[in-house]
């Protein structure tokens, strides 16, 4: 991790990450790979039922290049893993990394896509963070926000989630 900046560059190899490439092969494989089991999903579960895709945070590296316009045909509402605790520290590089995540799906799938960004772990973040989290996800005209996990949320970060809905 960095601070008050997105890491930059690729991470190095490791067997953590390694099996994304060996199990699923290129991205392109896995593009088609994610279409199918979207489709298999929504077609199992009916056009009616609501279904929101977890997705890569804007820019992942081991999935560049992630088919948000694919994903946008069979599930209602995106919430990218925007995991700000484990990417960055300090408000202005949480309000910049969020707000990437937000608008990069946005920009790709159509500014009226509902957006709720997921911002890692409550007891990792800082109040100034969490409140940054929140104003970059209203700002963005994220449909909500959340931190991980119920017993790591303190009383402030609580206040902090409850100013969603996005004031019109």
């Amino acid at each position: 991790m960095t601070t008050g900046s997105i890491s930059p560059g690729p991470p190095p190899a490791s067997p953590r990450t390694a099996w994304r490439s060996q199990t699923f092969g290129s991205i392109p494989r896995r593009n088609r790979l994610q279409g199918r089991l979207a489709a298999n999903l929504r077609r199992s579960v009916g056009p009616d039922y609501p279904l929101g895709a977890i997705v890569p945070e804007a820019g992942a590296l081991y999935w560049p290049g992630f088919p948000y316009a694919q994903t946008a045909r069979y599930f209602d509402v995106f919430l990218p893993m925007a995991y700000f605790t484990f990417r960055v520290h300090g408000a202005g590089a949480v309000r910049s990394y969020v707000g990437r995540n937000i608008s990069t799906i946005k920009s790709i799938v159509g500014s009226d896509t509902p957006v709720h960004p997921i911002g890692g772990e409550a007891d990792h973040a800082t109040a100034s963070e969490v409140a940054a989290y929140v104003r970059a996800a209203r700002a963005g005209g994220a449909i909500g926000a959340s931190l991980y996990d119920f017993n790591g949320t303190t009383p402030a970060a609580w206040s902090q989630l409850g100013r969603f809905p996005a004031a019109s």
